[in-house]
This record gives C-alpha cells, sequence and structure tokens, in this order.
C-alpha cells in the first residue's frame, strides 16, 4: 500500500511501514513500527496517518509517520483491507465485518448503521462528495460519510473490486477481469 503525506511518501509492506522524502528516491525503515509489521492499507487524513494491519487493527500517526500507536478500540475485526480519507471523516474497511468511521483523527470508530451485503471491504476511495467501497460483490456508495451503504446502480461485470481511486468525476475500479 501507498499514501502521500505532503512531501513525505509512506509504502506499507508485510516487513512494516517504509519512508520517503525525495519523492521515493531513496526510503527509509520507520524505526518505531505498528505493533503488526504487516501493513495491508495506508491513508493519510490531514494531519493524520492511518495504517490497516493484517491482524492487529489501525495504528496512526501524528507527526508524519514516524512513530504509531494503536487506534483500534471500537473495532470489532482487527485485519484491515482499505483505508481512505474524506475531509475530518476517516474509513476503515474490515476483512468481514464492513466499513467504520471515525471524525475525530481515528481515535474512535464507529460500524457504518447500514453496510454493504458482502462485509470485506477490499477498497476505499473519496470521489466528491461521495465515498465508495469495493467489495467482493461490488461498488457500494456513501452520501453521508460512511454511515450508510446502498450498492451502485451501474456495476462492472466483474464484481470483484481490489482496488478503486478517483480522478475528478471519473471513477476506475480494479477487478481481477480488468479496470473499468
Amino acid at each position: 500500500s501507498l499514501t502521500a503525506s505532503g512531501t513525505t511518501l509512506l509504502a506499507g509492506t508485510f516487513g512494516g511501514v517504509f519512508r520517503s522524502t525525495d519523492g521515493g528516491l531513496t526510503w527509509t525503515v520507520v524505526t518505531t513500527q505498528p505493533t503488526d509489521p504487516s501493513i495491508l492499507s495506508l491513508a493519510a487524513g490531514g494531519t493524520t496517518l492511518l495504517a490497516g494491519t493484517d491482524g492487529s487493527g489501525v495504528f496512526r500517526s501524528t507527526d508524519d509517520g514516524l512513530t504509531w500507536t494503536a487506534a483500534t478500540t471500537q473495532l470489532t475485526n482487527p485485519g484491515i483491507l482499505s483505508l481512505a480519507a474524506s475531509g475530518v471523516t476517516l474509513l476503515a474497511g474490515t476483512d468481514g465485518f464492513g466499513v467504520f468511521h471515525s471524525t475525530d483523527g481515528g481515535l474512535s470508530w464507529t460500524a457504518a448503521t447500514t453496510q454493504p451485503t458482502d462485509p470485506s471491504i477490499l477498497s476505499l476511495t473519496a470521489s466528491g462528495t461521495s465515498l465508495l467501497a469495493g467489495t467482493f460483490g461490488g461498488v457500494f456508495r456513501s452520501t453521508d460519510g460512511g454511515l450508510s451503504w446502498t450498492a451502485a446502480t451501474t456495476q462492472p461485470t466483474d464484481l470483484n473490486i481490489n482496488s478503486l481511486t478517483a480522478s475528478g468525476t471519473t471513477l476506475l475500479a480494479g477487478t481481477f477481469g480488468g479496470v473499468f
């Protein structure tokens, strides 16, 4: 996983978090790592960086990724497959328990009241005022800050949405069958 915070780039690997401050030419391992080195997802929201791990939940950093502390007290599943940020709203997509959101920099998390029909949230992104979640069952959309989710009206022909990104008004979905 990759994210940018200002001029700092971060890469999450199964060996921990790495940082680059020279546009990705050189990378250094972060000395104070999350306790679980299997980083599945990263996101930057304001001054807060989030790292989602394979089995220990979410970790947060407020010093540009130099140090990390656990931020998972309300998450019911420690496997965090995806993370996203939209303004002050932070989203965590879990492995089998749906979407959680935070509006206090990742200090507390609340489950969405209406979840996508597939609770394994493989990818998350923001597009304008909409939040989008990719699952094994297609794309889901939220327009209320991640509190409730509904299936997108039109779906890609391959419903396994492994990755999502938005560029202006264009949304791209990466699937096992290609890009839509």
